[in-house]
Parts: C-alpha cells; structure tokens; sequence
C-alpha cells in the first residue's frame, strides 16, 4: 500500500511538472514577442514610461495586461521594464493555457454529475479558446498609431492564423490521409453524412474501412477531439474577415454567435 500510494504521488507529481512545463513555455513566448514587437516600434527600457505617458491608447491597450501595476490617473507602470514584460506574459499565458483551478462553479457541479467525467478540460478549452481569439481580434483591429499599431496588427493575424490552423488542420488531415488509404470519395463521405445518427452530422467522420458489402465504416473523430467545440466560432471570425468586417465589434459580435452555436453542440 505505501509502495502503490509513493507512486501514485510521483505520477500526480509528474503530470503537473509536464502542465506547469507549458504553461512557463508559454510565458516565455508571449514575452519574447512583446519584447520583440515593442523593440521594433521604438520602446525601449528607458523610454517605455514616457511612451506610455504620451500614448494614452497604448496604456488603455495594454492596462488589462498589466492591470496590477498600472496606475491609469497618471499612465504609468509602477515596476521596471523587465517586471512590465512579466506581467504583459503571465497575463495572456493565464488567459490562454487550460488552469483547472479556473474552472466555476457549473464545471465544479457537472463533474458531482454522471455526465461530468473530465469536463474540467473541454470548458477550459472554449475558456481558453475564446480568449485566444478575442485577444488575436484584440490586436488585429487594434487602432494605435505608428509602427506598434502596425506591429500589432501583424501579431493578431499571426495569431490568429496558427490558431485556426492548430484547430482545424489536425482533423482535416486525418480525414483526408483516411480517405487516400481506404479510397473514400468526398462524394461517399457527404453521402455518408445524411444517414449518420443525429449527434454525428456535424462531425468530422473519418473512413476506417469497408465491410464484406463494400460500405464505409467510420469513426466519429469529433467525439475523442476536444478541440472540435471550437471550429465553429474559429470559421465565424475567418468568414468575417473574408466578407470585409474587419473591425472589432463586428468579429466580436461574428465570435459570441459562434460560441454559441459551440455550446449549444457541446
């Protein structure tokens, strides 16, 4: 019993290195491209106070990211630019990697429930996601002047970019090298979307096979994807940017549709 309870504890012990590992991989990242976006706009560390006393809208752009130190009267960061940088990080790595210690009080209930088995980690997947899209819009309908404001505007559609593709590309993939392998048409799998169960007809369905009759068997890939909750809101934010909405409002407004037509599946 000792030996089974020690081992548990350094397995436990290791699943939590390998989270906490990516969430300080993450910190580093985000920091690096502020710091790496703030030196090509001119912002240095002896000049970032003034810059931030003068542009107003950069200190509004940037106060819930370092909302701790920041004195909004007077437009000032009270801590020195390295601290500014950490905060900047630490702030978009809690908004943006799951935290199963942010999950509220209905993620808390459902997992009391039969229907709550590890449903911490899907709701911080649309928490998550949302914030990664939001913040992406964030900074690419950003309306700073100069050179951060074009920075900026560079760092959101990258971000949004990688994050579309880390979301949608993975089950695509799958699907279409499952369909080179066992010879599925797209025209077989459309059709076998209409005689699927209910639940099925929105998802990615990836051919696995043929029985002795030659028809398709398949595997529902949206049920084991956690991901798949957020391909609706990602396509809602990318056909607006396609139709010409460009401003924040509008790909918000595109988002919350999106996430609900999400939740509503999930």
């Amino acid at each position: 019993g000792k030996k089974a309870k020690w081992l548990y504890g350094k397995v436990q012990d290791a699943y939590v290195a390998e989270d906490d590992y990516w969430k300080v991989v993450t910190w580093g990242l985000e920091r690096n491209r502020y710091e790496k976006l703030f030196k090509d706009a001119g912002i240095r560390s002896d000049n970032f106070q003034k810059i931030l006393k003068e542009n107003s809208k950069l200190g509004e752009f940037l106060n819930n990211s370092v909302e701790r130190f920041y004195d909004k009267s007077t437009r000032t960061f009270n801590g020195n630019y390295e601290l500014f940088l950490d905060e900047i990080g630490g702030k978009l790595t809690r908004n943006q990697v799951p935290n199963y210690a942010y999950v509220g009080r209905a993620g808390k209930a459902l997992r009391l429930s039969p229907f709550g088995n590890f449903i911490a980690f899907p709701m911080e997947i649309f928490r998550t996601g949302h914030n990664i899209i939001e913040q992406g819009i964030k900074e690419y309908t950003n309306k700073l002047p100069g050179q951060i404001g074009i920075e900026l505007k560079k760092l959101g559609g990258r971000r949004l970019t990688s994050f579309g593709l880390t979301v949608g590309a993975v089950p695509l993939m799958v699907q279409e090298t499952a369909k080179a392998i066992h010879n599925a048409s797209s025209e077989e799998m459309e059709a076998l979307r209409r005689v699927v169960p209910e639940w099925s007809k929105n998802s990615v369905l990836v051919p696995r096979g043929r029985d002795k009759n030659g028809y398709l068997k398949y595997t529902d890939f949206s049920y084991s994807n956690a991901y798949d909750v957020l391909l609706r809101p990602v396509r809602a934010v990318y056909n607006s940017i396609a139709e010409g909405k460009d401003d924040e409002t509008s790909l918000k407004a595109s988002l919350g549709a999106g996430l609900q037509d999400g939740v509503a599946e999930f």
